[in-house]
């Protein structure tokens, strides 16, 4: 999985990159099979009076037909990213729960019909 990090108001260090990527590394399994997934990663620091960071990942991949986008925002930048995953992990396996259900659905009425065509004199 490629990732794409961009910070506003923030120098991104080796340790929040390596934050990151551990805890996207948990969306390989979900997106597994679907070509080159990327994820864009945008972490902005608002100053004034709530001083918060806000988080917004972008999941672009193959087997996904448009992009699945999560965003958090917390005090502290660990809270806020990992809010923001949790987000787009319970997107992800909204989206194949769906299809293998869809797909399980389809199959029985295929069945239901054929039982029906072979019992028919």
């Amino acid at each position: 999985m490629n990732y794409n990090l961009k910070g506003a108001n923030v120098v991104i260090t080796d340790e929040i990159r390596n934050h990151i990527e551990k805890k996207l590394s948990a969306l390989d399994k979900l997106v597994r099979g679907a070509g080159d997934p990327r994820v864009d990663v945008g972490i902005v620091y608002k100053e004034g009076e709530s001083k918060t960071y806000c988080i917004e990942l972008q999941l672009h991949a193959s087997g996904v037909t448009e992009a699945l986008q999560a965003e958090a925002e917390g005090g502290n930048l660990h809270e806020a990213i990992d809010v923001a995953v949790g987000e787009l992990t319970r997107e992800l396996t909204k989206k194949k729960k769906k299809k293998i259900h869809m797909l399980r659905h389809t199959g029985a009425r295929v069945k239901d019909y054929l039982r029906g065509w072979r019992s028919r004199p």
